[in-house]
């Protein structure tokens, strides 16, 4: 079995911290969540529904059954127990059915003295500035309305420390804290070492590596869920709209169905809403620019040791290409000169074109749609697009 006890919550370096005691194969002692501050409203342990959450892929994967030896929420408890177990094994059907084993929590009375906010993960890029743009002006309905920015160190932004340290997220905070504090909104920062509990599952499965994007939701949601005294809605961005979904393990990542997975990871008093999945990405991005072209998209993946120091993006990176390529197509793409280096995209499409999708093959369906769009205005459509 795979177990998590010992709730803990304790100041750490001037910082709130939020561990729990492991029990399992593979597993590091304790799971951990630092708050970007010691405010003790930041993170939560009488429920501890984020443990649940976090440990339920690993859990899955190993076959193993889930103990939280703790009352956690009892729509979490019965949805992890049913629809969400069988979702993700409709994604990936290498997965096992297991029983998740915890007490049923009593809906909290929270300090009315704090407010709880709606949030959503913001990184500059697609997903998240729709998100941001979509829920942060005045045509928002007032209960859906942003009022604080997250940002989590749980692997997206490479390896997380094994031990308590928020040294790794911080540069990124830091950025988002300027940001949000030119908006007059609240920005949050959670670092883990979730990516310590998922990489004991990494040799359970034969066919390949476990990859971020294939638990990112539950990652990202159970970060969310740990600060549930100040998070009454969460709205996380993804990058599947509601057409785009794929129910099946030829992409076996839970951003596939995340506009259906999220909402299933709410509680009682901490809700999951999609953000934008009414939005394809091709509609993100037009979105964008009709309603903020001045927006500084950040999407780049490639090692900034590789980029050129002028350029937010390098320009070359499968994301910038994907990025750009839309843009193209909606014919703006001499409106981000300044943020994406476009030298490489407009010399050398074609090769740009045969090496990210000879590794993203999967992607070309929704580029083939933007053909027309690009043709119409003169633009070069690159030769594997064509053939």
């Amino acid at each position: 079995m795979i177990s998590a006890s010992e709730f803990r919550l304790e100041t750490v370096d001037g910082r709130l911290m939020a561990s729990c005691k492991l029990m399992g194969p593979g597993l590091p002692k304790r799971l951990w969540f630092m708050a970007e501050s010691d405010d003790e409203n930041a993170l939560d342990i009488i429920e501890p529904n984020w443990a649940a959450v976090a440990l339920l892929y690993p859990a899955m994967v190993h076959n193993q059954d889930l103990y939280i030896e703790a009352d956690i929420s009892p729509l979490l408890l019965h949805n992890l127990n049913n629809d969400i177990q069988i979702l993700l094994k409709v994604i990936n059907p290498y997965l096992n059915q297991i029983k998740v084993v915890a007490g049923s929590s009593q809906p909290q009375e929270f300090n009315q003295n704090v407010k709880r906010h709606v949030i959503t993960g913001f990184s500059g890029g697609v997903d998240s500035t729709a998100t941001y743009l979509k829920y942060n002006n005045p045509n928002s309905s007032s209960s859906l309305r942003l009022s604080a920015l997250s940002i989590y160190d749980v692997g997206a932004i490479g390896k997380t420390s094994p031990s308590p340290s928020f040294e790794h997220l911080q540069k990124h905070y830091d950025q988002l804290k300027r940001f949000c504090d030119e908006r007059e909104l609240l920005a949050f920062g959670v670092s883990s070492n979730m990516d310590q509990v998922y990489r004991s599952t990494k040799k359970k499965f034969s066919y390949g590596k476990i990859f971020y994007r294939r638990y990112v939701s539950l990652v990202n949601i159970s970060a969310t869920l740990v600060m549930q005294k100040r998070v009454k809605l969460y709205l996380p961005s993804g990058c599947i709209g509601y057409s785009e979904m794929e129910l099946n393990h030829v992409d076996d990542t839970t951003e596939r169905s995340e506009p259906i997975l999220a909402p299933l990871l709410s509680t009682e008093s901490t809700m999951c809403q999609p953000g934008a999945a009414g939005l394809t990405r091709f509609e993100k991005i037009k979105y964008i620019f009709e309603t903020d072209p001045k927006s500084q998209l950040n999407v780049c993946v490639m090692k900034a040791s590789k980029r050129n120091d002028d350029f937010l993006n390098c320009g070359r990176c499968w994301k910038c290409i994907h990025t750009i390529y839309d843009i193209e197509a909606i014919g703006k793409l001499t409106e981000i000169g300044t943020i994406f280096d476009l030298n490489e995209y407009n010399n050398n499409k074609d090769q740009l074109f045969e090496s990210f999708l000879s590794k993203y093959f999967s992607r070309m369906s929704p580029m083939l749609k933007n053909i027309p769009l690009i043709e119409a205005q003169g633009g070069k459509i690159p030769k594997i697009l064509l053939e």
